[in-house]
């Protein structure tokens, strides 16, 4: 189905409407007109006019696969069981040598890891190093430490909980001046970031809205 947010053409601002309009059109994907129709080359030939007639698609919108299996994102189930030996072995990612032993000390003395990176430049590289203990201890040290004033942020794709929202929330509720630009339309995690936008906002964040 054509899930593709059109924005382009209403001018919404700041205001919330364009969070309410993002909500609203993502919840209606699973009624979106058909784009295209994948079916098996067993299927007869009346029934797949007959689908493609009820969905509003032409011949050459029908894509005949050959075998039987069509949802293949189905088999991403097969990822989760329970068969160590089929798997390839997850790489642990390390934590950076400059970076080791700065979590312990994060609470008592956040401005440590700017210590750190003050003395010279550090290369991470992901996913060699730990995600969590670099960028995000940064983040985390950069809410705690009271001679920070002003965090910047551009949120794309943050996942599910995501702890760096988490820490430009306390952030802003410490009083340090907070803006974060949201990408609205980033595919399948526009409610995600929708709801986001709304949490930092109450949280007292400057939010600024990417729709590209």
């Amino acid at each position: 189905r054509n899930v593709k947010l059109v924005i382009d053409d209403v001018n919404f601002g700041e205001s919330d409407n364009l969070l309410d309009f993002i909500w609203e059109e993502t919840h209606r994907r699973r009624s979106a007109p058909a784009t295209r129709l994948e079916v098996s080359d067993k299927m007869p030939k009346q029934i797949q006019n007959m689908i493609a007639k009820e969905l509003f698609l032409d011949s050459a919108d029908v894509y005949t696969i050959p075998g039987r299996y069509l949802g293949l994102a189905e088999f991403f189930s097969i990822s989760f069981s329970n068969a160590p030996h089929l798997k390839l072995p997850v790489p642990e990612p390390k934590i950076h040598p400059k970076f080791a032993g700065l979590e312990e000390k994060l609470h008592d003395d956040p401005g440590r890891v700017f210590s750190v990176i003050r003395k010279r430049d550090i290369l991470v590289q992901f996913p060699i190093h730990s995600f969590a203990s670099s960028t995000l201890l940064f983040m985390r040290a950069a809410a705690r430490d009271p001679k920070v004033r002003v965090m910047k942020c551009v949120l794309y794709r943050s996942g599910d909980d995501s702890p760096l929202v988490a820490a430009l929330i306390r952030a802003a509720k410490s009083g340090k001046d907070v803006s974060v630009l949201i990408e609205l339309k980033a595919s399948f995690d526009e409610v995600q970031n929708s709801e986001y936008a709304r949490r930092l906002q109450k949280a007292g964040v400057n939010v600024s809205y990417g729709l590209v």
